[in-house]
């Protein structure tokens, strides 16, 4: 009886908390009924390949400047479930996110970042097989939700994938038909996915306006859960994207500081921030402009940053070094705070006061500029280099 309640409840708070979304996020958009979700039903596993056994993490409290617990909006989490890969015959793939609708057009969101939220999963694409182009033979997709436009989810998310491929020898990529990618296309995309071994040739860039049916389709777990990402996911990376040979240990150790003064969440006293951090030997630095922002980042021993991509390539850092971020208090995640404790970094976060407040529910970021209070950053500084 008492199952039977809890049921009823998820059930029930699962489909409040959809139609709420939908009143929040009034957008064009397409919505799944919940029996066409994975995620709610008792799938047949015959189609899954497990490469990763279920684990534990054990991710200290996170505390802030003021030794307060940082209460994070989600995450971390403290285990992982078992990962692997799918194989689907027939299925459809579509937008850049590579949202999946096998043959029974149930929509996979075990390979999806929705995999924890799926109540707030909808897409303003409406799949769509009339129009899907047919594409034979085996297909490999490493794409992921954010991975279009964003280097942090495309290396955390996306990359990170091929990891979950276990070193299956059934598995050769260089025999793939074709490899699913988050567009649009982009140069350091190309570059990181050299690095890592996939043959530029065979690549296929996910849009919004090409759908496309495969004859075999492999497509992986969501490698991360509550925007954790433990050591297993840095490891792997450093070990495509980080060559030995190229570091210089004799090189000159730096300090950076990161600006982030256009686009969402920019902080605003940006300038008075800096001027206080170059006291201490800090110099602004700009990773897209950078020829392998990996390697500078490699040779920094510290790093200051706000919350957002930039502050991805922390993960191929020196243990011990010292990285800072600048969070707003609009948009708490612990994604860098995960990436800090799986690389053993110095890390600290300071949060500053965000200028307004999003909806909880809104399944987008917060857009709101924040400030640091300087004295406080100076504080920290001054622990840090004394």
């Amino acid at each position: 009886m008492l199952s039977q309640k809890i049921f009823r409840f998820r059930w029930f708070h699962l489909i409040y908390r959809a139609l709420y979304w939908r009143r929040v996020d009034s957008r064009a958009r397409w919505w799944p009924e919940l029996s066409k979700m994975d995620i709610f039903l008792k799938t047949d596993k015959g189609n899954f390949n497990q490469t990763q056994a279920p684990q534990r993490y054990a991710f200290p409290t996170a505390l802030d400047d003021k030794q307060k617990r940082v209460s994070f909006f989600r995450g971390p989490s403290q285990s992982s479930p078992e990962l692997g890969y799918f194989i689907f015959d027939n299925a459809l793939i579509y937008s850049p996110n590579g949202w999946i609708l096998s043959e029974d057009d149930i929509l996979q969101l075990r390979c999806s970042w929705y995999v924890d939220s799926p109540q707030r999963f909808s897409s303003s694409i409406t799949p769509n097989r009339d129009g899907a182009l047919w594409l034979k033979g085996t297909t490999l997709s490493i794409a992921s939700d954010y991975s279009g436009t964003n280097y942090g989810h495309f290396l955390l998310d996306s990359l990170s994938r091929l990891s979950l491929l276990g070193g299956d020898k059934s598995i050769v990529i260089k025999e793939l038909d074709h490899i699913a990618i988050s567009g649009p296309k982009k140069e350091w995309k190309e570059k990181l996915l050299l690095a890592c071994d996939i043959p530029l040739e065979k690549v296929i860039w996910l849009s919004s306006k090409q759908q496309y049916t495969c004859e075999k389709l492999l497509a992986t777990s969501m490698p991360s859960r509550l925007n954790t990402y433990p050591k297993w996911i840095t490891s792997f990376l450093r070990s495509k994207l980080l060559q030995k040979t190229e570091l210089d240990s004799g090189s000159l150790r730096k300090r950076y500081y990161i600006s982030r003064q256009q686009g969402a969440r920019a902080l605003s006293n940006d300038q008075q921030i800096f001027e206080i951090a170059s006291a201490f030997g800090y110099e602004r630095y700009e990773p897209s402009l950078s020829e392998n922002s990996i390697i500078d980042f490699s040779r920094a021993e510290a790093v200051i940053a706000p919350h957002g991509a930039a502050l991805t390539d922390t993960m191929f850092m020196s243990q011990n070094s010292l990285v800072i971020e600048l969070m707003p208090s609009d948009h708490k995640y612990c994604y860098f705070y995960t990436i800090a404790q799986a690389q053993n970094l110095n890390y600290h976060v300071l949060i500053g006061d965000s200028e307004g407040k999003h909806h909880r529910l809104n399944s987008y970021p917060s857009e709101y500029d924040f400030s640091i209070d300087p004295e406080r950053f100076l504080s920290l500084l001054q622990q840090q280099h004394p």
